[in-house]
């Protein structure tokens, strides 16, 4: 299961295959064990105890999960959409509840295996893979807000499940006429302890590779308080980091992955709490491969939030900020802001 180192999606009409019988019991004895050891297993739960982080020198390779049949439920109905217990206990190990957990998880590999295992058409499959996200991140939740929740959320917000498409190459319009390009630098969001980004399919898409920055382990190393080092997008409410602190984070702190976003749908699930977590991400910077041809690069935000703004108030507030739109043009924001002087990548992962 797992590796070593806008338009939306068509429906489906028809049920979806139905998993042999020999593949289920297989799979049946594995997440019984699977259950016993995730409800066994040793958890450091204190918020302040210090975890391993990731950078370029110690790249945090587990985060990236290649999905197979064993990653869905052998027993749970909808077929092919439910996750397993042993996929749900991996990634609430990726989250927090492991000595080096990277805090964030890019899963892949779900259309080729759906189309292969349950003979799923592409767009079948990409729809199925919607589902199945869906309910992975809601049951991932579900074990960590019971589980930590000081880290989760204590401030105790409202959260509520989101859905939402994004064009993720032009400007999208939010209903109050402001615009937004999702394609941006390094950024954590607003009042969502757990997001999640679905990529694809794209097409004549070169680049928008998922980065990840481990910004808590650059202050642990630097002697900084994130806090201390925060700013607004220019234009935005979300934040980024001042200036001189982005391109030593670039270079030093941050991981992208080289994950198929043309047969594939993959997607992140982040643990979005600014301090405890301090896992900032974004894209790489994309373009057009034929400049004249039509262009598409869908991506479906899900995400645990409260939209109220109190929530807001209190979540800036607890960060040294206040719940206003920075100045500026709301723009596009490529993934090196323009008005740094100098280059900086982060280090390439290509997932098997």
């Amino acid at each position: 299961m797992r590796t070593t180192d806008g338009k939306s999606m068509p429906s489906v009409d028809r049920p979806l295959p139905a998993k042999s019988q020999s593949s289920r019991e297989d799979r049946f004895d594995r997440e019984a064990i699977a259950t016993v050891v995730f409800q066994e297993v040793h958890v450091l739960e204190h918020p302040q105890h210090r975890r391993k982080g990731f950078s370029r020198a110690a790249p945090p390779s587990r985060a990236a999960i290649s999905l197979d049949e064993n990653s869905w439920s052998a027993t749970e109905a909808p077929q092919w959409t439910s996750p397993s217990e042993a996929l749900i206990a991996d990634v609430v190990s990726l989250l927090w509840d492991s000595e080096d957990a990277p805090r964030f998880g890019i899963l892949h590999n779900a259309v080729p295996t759906l189309m292969r295992a349950a003979n799923m058409t592409f767009d079948e499959a990409a729809v199925a893979t919607q589902a199945f996200r869906t309910s992975l991140c809601d049951k991932v939740y579900e074990v960590l807000v019971r589980r930590f929740p000081e880290i989760v959320n204590p401030e105790g917000f409202d959260l509520k499940p989101f859905d939402y498409l994004i064009d993720g190459f032009n400007v999208n319009v939010m209903g109050n006429g402001a615009g937004f390009y999702s394609t941006k630098q390094l950024h954590f969001d607003i009042v969502e302890p757990i997001g999640s980004n679905l990529y694809g399919p794209n097409k004549n898409i070169s680049g928008g590779l998922p980065a990840f920055a481990d910004v808590r382990e650059y202050c642990a190393s630097n002697g900084l308080e994130i806090t201390d080092i925060l700013e607004k997008i220019v234009g935005e409410r979300v934040l980024t980091l001042k200036p001189e602190h982005y391109l030593p984070v670039v270079e030093k702190f941050s991981i992208a992955f080289d994950v198929d976003m043309v047969g594939d749908t993959p997607f992140s699930i982040v643990l979005n709490r600014v301090v405890a977590a301090g896992v900032m991400h974004g894209a790489t910077l994309c373009h057009k491969t034929v400049p004249d041809a039509e262009v598409m690069r869908p991506i479906r935000h899900y995400e645990y939030c409260d939209m109220s703004q109190e929530a807001a108030d209190k979540w800036y507030a607890t960060l040294g900020q206040s719940n206003d739109r920075a100045p500026g043009k709301n723009a596009d924001k490529p993934f090196i802001p323009a008005t740094l002087t100098g280059q900086a990548s982060p280090f390439v992962i290509k997932p098997s």
